[in-house]
């Protein structure tokens, strides 16, 4: 970048001292879109012979896999701040969708007798992860809105 240009949210790179971060979320985005992906085979064999009563799980567990590998796969390359941002931010959805996809299989499944304080504390992550989302979304829009103020 030349020193001309301007610093931005959209030109802002990483420092290569804490490449270690794209690294890290990309790895655990591999690793969850193969957990995703067992989880799936899973939950098929399971409910083999009703399997509409699993159509929910298995439509979050798909595009929990889905969606782990493009965060995964925009983590490694997410030299740019928004891209690191965005890849993170989508980690945390994809979170939230494959908790609550273990959550609504643990909920359903007549055989898994589960203790009520047991399915408070695996709300816990999913609360998290969205006041995380929350807070991404807020400071991005901090930073953006004070990048156009510092334009005028």
């Amino acid at each position: 970048m030349s020193p001309k240009t301007k610093l931005t949210i959209w030109n802002q790179e990483i420092e290569p001292h804490s490449y270690w971060m794209l690294q890290q979320l990309c790895t655990t985005c591999f690793t969850l879109s193969g957990f995703s992906l067992t989880a799936l085979s899973v939950v098929i064999g399971f409910f083999k012979d009703d399997l509409n009563k699993a159509s929910l799980i298995v439509s979050g567990l798909l595009l929990s896999t889905v969606l782990y590998v493009w965060a995964g796969e925009m983590a490694r390359e997410g030299y740019r701040l928004w891209k690191y941002t965005l890849a993170e931010t989508m980690y945390m959805s994809t979170s939230v969708l494959l908790f609550g996809s273990l959550l609504y299989f643990v909920v359903i499944q007549s055989s898994v007798a589960v203790d009520w304080r047991v399915l408070l504390v695996m709300l816990v992550p999913i609360v998290y992860l969205i006041w995380r989302i929350v807070h991404n979304i807020e400071v991005i829009t901090r930073v953006w809105w004070a990048m156009r103020q510092a334009k005028k």
